[in-house]
């Protein structure tokens, strides 16, 4: 392991906390601690400056399901080989900081403890595939702005449409699965509530966090790579047998 995967995996630590540390602090509580509702601005804000501060960086995923859907979408050997090597180190530096991140909430907050779970009035099954299609909309989204041939584009302006991407999957999902959308979000705060509580029942609804995002990375990119990059390619050749016709009719003037 080089010097740049160590930034790598440090930045995925410390990037991971501070969403976990976000979506704590996104909560009003009262004096008792109990919660009055949610500021999705405060959420927005600090996930907003640290993504762009940390493009800098590198290692900008926070999501094992992001970095597992990079590693079967990407083509390029050299990419391939990286991931292949720093997959398994990023999935357990993004579990490790969301885990910290939820326990400081925890300590600074007093007593507060972020817990995803499926609403009252939903089912495990329901909440399970709407987990699926917010996550699949999250990273059909990160896998297009990622793209090359968009790579020209500011890096605060993919930061501006992947956290669009997650506001509008929040609100999408999270009445009805909590709308985690990445498993080191889903582990960190199930596991911080156990550890805190000593309650197994926390841990019931940890599948859906765990299994849901990575059935979306899959259906990311097989999309992507059918869908997407194909109607690229068609609109491509159609160009360039546009030109080739272009070019042949001039020259048999």
């Amino acid at each position: 392991m080089d010097q740049l995967d160590s930034y790598i995996l440090i930045n995925e630590f410390f990037g991971t906390m501070i969403l976990a540390i976000a979506i704590s602090s996104s909560f009003i509580l009262d004096q008792e601690g109990n919660v009055l509702g949610s500021n999705k601005f405060v959420l927005i804000s600090i996930v907003f400056t640290a993504k762009v501060f940390m493009l800098r960086l590198g290692g900008t995923d926070y999501n094992p399901g992001l970095t597992f859907m990079k590693l079967i979408t990407y083509k390029d050997k050299e990419k391939l080989k990286f991931m292949n090597r720093i997959i398994l180190p990023s999935i357990i530096m993004q579990t490790i900081g969301a885990i910290c991140g939820f326990l400081m909430s925890y300590y600074f907050r007093n007593g507060f403890v972020f817990k995803l779970c499926i609403h009252k009035d939903s089912s495990p099954a329901a909440g399970f595939f709407v987990e699926i299609f917010c996550t699949f909309f999250l990273f059909l989204i990160v896998l297009i702005v990622d793209d090359s041939e968009v790579e020209k584009s500011s890096d605060v302006m993919k930061v501006i449409v992947v956290v669009a991407g997650i506001i509008t999957g929040i609100s999408l999902g999270g009445n009805i699965s909590g709308a985690g959308m990445n498993p080191a979000i889903g582990f960190g705060a199930n596991f911080a509530i156990f550890l805190v509580t000593g309650n197994l029942s926390e841990l019931k609804y940890l599948w859906i966090y765990l299994i849901g995002p990575f059935i979306s990375s899959y259906l990311a990119s097989a999309f992507f790579l059918a869908v997407y990059k194909n109607n690229q390619l068609t609109e491509e050749k159609g160009s360039r047998k546009l030109i080739l016709d272009i070019r042949k009719y001039l020259l048999n003037r």
